[in-house]
């Protein structure tokens, strides 16, 4: 089975199919915690919401050199879990973590304000929705605040646009998935999806695609009437290669190199950094690539 879309389905399917080990492929949950069950039948094309956090920190170390971070998460478990990812990361990289906050409420908002416009950090990290996000960083411009703002992919939103307003220029931002041009082969990926369903594709229908061609590749290397669990396993064996323009003909894959790590995680995921520009749209900033072994 390739799906499903949102981790906490993708939760209950998991477990269901554990049991008789039918292979389940993900192109979009993101959740940390479905590797974290050990299902043996369970992969995921997409990195997981951990590798935000590596990919954020290795940003802030490598490009931007920041030496001072305030973190600020909205009390989500969203929000927590990517807010406290990013700090072990930071600190295993030696970057300064200058306070750790929560705040959701109105007044937690104009608090924190405060406490990041006393300390003046280099960069404001935020871990949690469009809503709240979108009120810390109006606060935080209308407060003058000049530091970098950065955050998870919940910012990658029209709805935290239009909360932000002018204070969402050169906000910075993690996702996995991101524009479709950035991808490989996506011009001829785009022109056959839209001759076949009319419309255009998005980042998922990629991931899609190149979980439907691991599925495959597994069940072409079981032989004849494979068990489940042989399908399951044959699943973690995939290798498939990048696609080139040069090698159109053997394209297999749109995302990049494929293969999985022995408890299901993509051996090598890749993260998009965007920022968004004077006209509201998010441009990349800069390609990372996060391998299964740098997630803890």
């Amino acid at each position: 089975m390739v799906g499903a879309l949102n981790s906490s389905v993708t939760n209950v399917l998991g477990e269901s199919f554990a049991a008789s080990d039918l292979a389940l492929i993900s192109p979009s949950s993101t959740n940390d915690a479905l590797t974290g069950h050990k299902w043996s039948n369970f992969s995921r094309v997409v990195a997981p919401d951990q590798a935000q956090s590596v990919a954020a920190a290795a940003y802030l170390a490598d490009t931007l050199s920041a030496k001072s971070v305030f973190v600020v998460s909205d009390n989500t478990a969203y929000g927590n879990g990517l807010s406290k990812s990013l700090i072990g990361n930071l600190k295993a990289r030696k970057v300064g973590v200058v306070a750790y906050v929560g705040a959701s409420s109105p007044a937690q908002i104009a608090g924190v304000i405060k406490q990041i416009k006393i300390s003046n950090p280099q960069v404001v990290y935020f871990g949690g929705t469009d809503d709240t996000g979108g009120q810390l960083m109006q606060g935080l411009r209308d407060a003058g605040v000049k530091a970098v703002i950065m955050g998870g992919d919940a910012l990658d939103s029209p709805s935290f646009l239009q909360r932000a307003g002018k204070a969402a220029v050169g906000v910075i931002y993690t996702t996995v998935f991101g524009p479709v041009n950035t991808f490989s082969n996506s011009v001829d990926f785009s022109a056959a999806y839209r001759a076949a369903y009319k419309s255009e594709p998005s980042g998922v229908a990629i991931y899609a695609y190149d979980a439907t061609n691991a599925l495959i590749s597994a069940l072409k290397a079981s032989g004849s009437a494979p068990s489940r669990a042989q399908i399951s396993a044959a699943v973690r064996k995939v290798n498939l290669p990048a696609c080139f323009s040069n090698d159109k003909k053997d394209c297999v894959t749109i995302t990049g190199a494929l293969a999985f790590s022995p408890n299901g995680e993509r051996q090598r995921s890749r993260l998009l950094i965007m920022k968004y520009d004077e006209m509201y749209q998010p441009k990349m900033a800069k390609i990372q690539t996060v391998n299964a072994e740098d997630l803890k």
